[in-house]
């Protein structure tokens, strides 16, 4: 049925056309997508600027893409009601998206890869491995040939990805620029990632008509958030805020006062005794790989003497490769003998893993924020009893 003059696919009508495209294209998600999705995804289509809050796990990433089946399947059927959607005869739709670590973005190409987007990320690894193997990479994301293309705020300021912003076609193209795990945006951009600040500059180089979409899990309304989203160039009036609630029932939240230190000197850590028996599958997050190696070489001694340590407990962390560090992930979610990975940051923000039972930060992090980000990686599966502790001095 076509749509009405009008009509936007906010509309009920727009909702409705929506969820039964999203069904059609999306057959293995048995009970189609979230209604927060479709609202989300509908206002992309609208082209509306977009903050969405929602806890990890909930399926925020799905935001930088379903739009992008939509479009193009409405290229395929141009029998389907278009809700005001301009398409631009040869539209070749390609999203921007922003992420802080090179392990988050090689997970979220692998979730987009098994719907069959063709995505990809310019990490520093894939891009020579690109070039070790005379693929022109940088040429084929200009060329559109990628339909998600995923970046650091440090790719954004290189003279190679600044022509790439420039290119007719490459802008003539895009459909939508993505800022994921936005709550870092400026704290960091402050203290050691200064390239975070370009991020709100990148939204003044595009065609004004391209809708923003920030997500994370744990902003909250006050000051920084209104920085944030200054940065972005999101006025009063012209963008919508989806904020639920990252309240999880099946995850227990416990705060514990540590019995020792963490100082350089500390090789003993009693307090994770229980971590060592293997019973859950936990991630320990450490502030340092130094610090990490303590805690591992302690949980060593606290387990039978023989190889299968090695097994049992993994660290995960920037010293290892990607590769290397993909096939700790591979090892905790399918290896019932892999129970333990202690990890930095790397493995905190956006890794979908779903075997983490326990997770536990082993200090205070930074910031209420980072807290809520590292033990959001227990209990993934609802269905799961979880748990995230926080270990203070």
């Amino acid at each position: 049925m076509p749509a009405r003059s009008g009509e936007t696919w906010s509309s009920p009508e727009g909702l409705h056309a929506l969820r039964d495209i999203l069904k059609s294209l999306i057959p293995q998600w048995e009970n189609g997508p979230y209604d927060w999705q479709v609202i989300a995804t509908a206002r992309i289509l609208d082209k509306r600027k977009q903050l969405v809050v929602a806890a990890c796990g909930e399926g925020k990433t799905a935001l930088s893409y379903l739009h992008l089946l939509v479009i193009q399947e409405l290229i395929r059927r141009p029998d389907l009601p278009r809700f005001g959607l301009k398409i631009p005869a040869g539209l070749q739709p390609v999203v921007l998206m922003v992420t802080p670590l090179s392990d988050l973005g090689i997970s979220q190409v692998a979730e987009m890869e098994k719907l069959g987007i063709k995505a990809t990320t310019l990490d520093a690894q894939m891009v020579l491995q690109a070039k070790s193997e005379n693929k022109q990479l940088l040429r084929d994301v200009r060329d559109c040939k990628y339909s998600v293309v995923i970046v650091s705020p440090e790719r954004l300021k290189t003279r190679k990805f600044d022509k790439i912003l420039r290119d007719e076609k490459f802008r003539k193209n895009l459909v939508l620029y993505v800022i994921d795990e936005c709550h870092v945006v400026i704290p960091w951009s402050k203290t050691f990632r200064e390239c975070y600040g370009d991020v709100g500059q990148v939204c003044a180089r595009i065609p004004p008509d391209v809708p923003v979409l920030a997500m994370t899990a744990t902003s909250q309304p006050g000051a920084t958030e209104r920085s944030l989203l200054r940065l972005l160039g999101f006025r009063a009036g012209e963008y919508a805020v989806m904020r639920r609630s990252c309240e999880r029932a099946n995850l227990r939240i416990v705060f514990q006062t540590l019995s020792h230190g963490l100082g350089p000197q500390t090789t003993e850590f009693p307090d994770l005794d229980w971590v060592a028996r293997g019973s859950l599958k936990t991630v320990i997050y450490v502030k340092s790989i130094e610090l990490g190696n303590r805690v591992k070489e302690y949980l060593y001694r606290r387990r039978p003497p023989g190889s299968g340590r090695a097994r049992n407990i993994r660290t995960y962390n920037a010293l290892w490769s990607a590769k290397k560090n993909a096939q700790v992930l591979h090892a905790f979610e399918t290896d019932p003998e892999t129970f333990v990975v202690i990890a930095t940051i790397k493995f905190g923000m956006g890794i979908d893993v779903r075997a983490a039972q326990v997770c536990i930060n082993l200090g205070l992090p930074e910031s209420a924020e980072m807290v809520l980000q590292q033990i959001g990686r227990a209990g993934r599966q609802r269905t799961m009893d979880a748990m995230g502790v926080t270990y203070v001095e």
